[in-house]
């Protein structure tokens, strides 16, 4: 070949690649004419064909059915788990269509075919939600018992801490607290509505958080309110003071703290339960806390709209909203006014009304609580300013005194009888005492001081209701019916005897010596029976402490006065020192004594000697005990926070 001649043109090799070189994605050639296998066979080892080996293709295949046979059982399951929820809450919703709220909480009470002990637990049909998309999680809730306890803890919690049916009927069957039960006025507690008797609620898996809670200060309640020669050991939770104190702990940290679940009438009628309890304790700072935050989820809840008129013609739902309103105002006036504090209940000026004219129960309550309020805002600057105001608060309890008729104020007849005007008769006289308590704390100023031109009037105002508070206490006590509500007589009783002894303390008299007069024995009686009652029972804490305090505040207040005695010694003649065994009650928080600080020392501040007296009580009672323990660090805590600038 010449070096002009052009070299022969390689013939193409066909267009098609070899399936190697297609599946590799190469390109597919040839390394010379002789040879039909292309260049990378040649370098890989690999077959040369145009066409895929018979094994890769039937290896292909079965890989491709089995990926299908693995798949479609996997979607079935996915499909059936999707068919199954959806079945739920197609279930759910068709159950909740036919029933406007869940199943009620009850357990039945069946006593000789009587209806004297059912009780309505049924909801507020003013927070009952139907709503779809607020029922996908219940139906995740009643899938399986097993899913809602590993979910939901604190139901688990709460029910486990249900008494059995027998004991519940045990407790709600002895207990005096059957006032609150009623489906009518004056103590209605639970929701209106159809009323149901008790069930077993421990299996009842619907049942909210916050009416399980509801159920749990209920019981609470009861258990403080049996009689005092009840026998503890024929129930199966154990002691009743020890239930109480699990179950109050457990519902105030799991549920009660929760502002989510407690905004709502069920959550006021549980703050509304949790304030009695407190002050059966004697525990008045708590239970002023607790009112405080019922007073809150009631203005969250509009309640407090059109509040100083009756109820009388509202609709059953409207009356119970009220009445929920005014245990929340009546409860922070209560307490307000025995710790010294400003209520947190805004007051709205006094209605003036004709002695004609006559309120009823609602009505009265409405009018104490406006007194309180405004009495408890008055800046006692000075015995001027003092006179005036306890002038104008002594008429304003004259013209609501001359407003109801005469027989309202007679001594109502407590019966044992379980019926509707026996607990109407109960409330009126709660109501009573709670008037005449007013009168005494707006007139105590006036015991300490001897610079007023009307301080003998103010006094006689002082000592004439506790005289008359005394009178209705000893009825109550012969009549062995003073728990129906809570232990707001037996305080009532405690604050006339502090007075009746601080006005005589104020005489420069040594009491206790010689003949006694008149409202000596009336205070010696009412101490001797609060004295029964504290020994009778460990639940009586109220009758413990106040037993423990005027005994000591007598004693104190003799010592001072021994040196101008010349009947005898003071450590052998005072009357009360039978009654007080010399050391102070191990109770976690002393309300006798909180009180007595909070009221009457402040009140008797001009006297010298009452102060003195007063003083060497409270250093008797509080004197420091060996280390604390958790629970007293805790109260040390809340008496930080309701002496600091924020409450005050």
């Amino acid at each position: 070949m010449t070096d002009t001649e052009r070299p022969p043109k390689r013939l193409r090799r066909d267009t098609r690649r070899c399936y190697e070189c297609r599946r590799r994605k190469v390109k597919c050639q040839r390394a010379s004419e002789a040879v039909d296998t292309c260049s990378e066979c040649v370098r890989t080892g690999a077959t040369c064909s145009l066409d895929p080996p018979l094994e890769s293709t039937a290896q292909s295949q079965s890989l491709d059915q089995g990926a299908a046979v693995s798949t479609s059982p996997d979607q079935d399951a996915r499909f059936r788990r999707i068919e199954d929820l959806l079945q739920q809450i197609l279930q759910l919703q068709q159950l909740t269509s036919a029933n406007s709220c869940p199943p009620p909480i009850d357990f039945t009470l069946a006593q000789n075919g009587s209806d004297a002990f059912t009780f309505d637990f049924s909801a507020s049909t003013a927070v009952v939600t139907t709503s779809p998309c607020a029922l996908v999680p219940a139906a995740f809730d009643s899938a399986s018992s097993s899913t809602t306890q590993r979910t939901d803890p604190v139901r688990e919690r709460l029910l486990s801490l249900l008494p059995s049916q027998e004991d519940a009927f045990i407790v709600c069957s002895s207990t005096k607290a059957w006032i609150l039960e009623l489906p009518e006025p004056p103590a209605q507690v639970w929701c209106p509505g159809q009323r149901t008797s008790f069930v077993n609620v421990a299996s009842d898996a619907h049942s909210t958080l916050i009416r399980i809670s509801k159920l749990l200060l209920y019981l609470s309640l009861c258990m403080q309110q049996l009689p005092t020669d009840f026998d503890a050991s024929q129930l199966g939770i154990g002691s009743p003071e020890d239930a109480v104190q699990t179950f109050i702990h457990t519902v105030t940290s799991s549920v009660l703290f929760n502002d989510d679940l407690v905004s709502s009438e069920e959550g006021l009628e549980c703050f509304s339960l949790l304030g009695m309890i407190y002050i059966n304790n004697f525990d008045l700072k708590r239970a002023w806390l607790v009112f405080r935050r019922a007073l809150d989820v009631g203005r969250l809840l509009g309640l407090d709209e059109n509040f100083a008129s009756s109820a009388s013609n509202d609709s059953q739902e409207q009356s119970h909203s009220h009445r929920l309103w005014l245990s929340a105002v009546m409860g922070d006036c209560y307490c307000s006014l025995l710790l010294g504090m400003k209520t947190s209940w805004t007051p709205l000026p006094l209605n003036r009304r004709s002695s004609t004219f006559n309120l009823d129960d609602d009505d009265l309550s409405i009018q104490l609580c406006l007194i309180a309020s405004n009495w408890s805002r008055t800046e006692l600057v000075d015995d001027r300013h003092f006179e005036t105001a306890c002038k104008a608060a002594n008429e304003a309890l004259d013209e609501l005194q001359d407003t109801m008729p005469s027989s309202w104020w007679q001594t109502p007849s407590l019966g044992h009888e379980q019926s509707l005007d026996a607990a109407r008769d109960y409330e009126r006289l709660v109501r009573q005492a709670w008037f005449f308590q007013i009168r005494i704390l707006v007139n105590l100023f006036a015991v300490g001081s001897n610079q007023l031109s009307q301080e003998s009037a103010f006094k006689e105002h002082a000592l004439e209701a506790a005289r008359i508070t005394l009178h209705r206490y000893q009825s109550v006590r012969l009549a062995d019916n003073s728990q129906l509500h809570c232990r707001v007589l037996d305080i009532a009783a405690y604050v006339a005897i502090v007075t009746i002894v601080l006005v005589k303390l104020s005489t420069n008299k040594a009491p206790g010596f010689g003949r006694p007069d008149s409202d000596t024995l009336l205070s010696e009686q009412a101490l001797k029976s609060l004295e029964q009652l504290s020994a009778a029972s460990p639940r009586e804490q109220v009758a413990r402490q106040s037993v423990e305090i005027v005994a000591e505040l007598w004693r104190a207040g003799t010592e001072q006065a021994a040196p101008d005695v010349t009947l005898g010694s003071a450590s052998t003649s005072p009357r009360f020192d039978t009654l007080f065994g010399g050391e102070p009650s191990s109770d976690k928080r002393n309300g006798a004594a909180e009180l007595l600080s909070a009221v009457f020392r402040k009140a008797i501040v001009s006297s010298e000697r009452l102060t003195q007296v007063v003083d060497q009580t409270l250093l008797f009672v509080n004197k420091p005990r060996q280390g604390k323990c958790p629970i007293e660090l805790e109260e040390d805590l809340i008496d930080t926070l309701f002496n600091s600038q924020a409450f005050n």
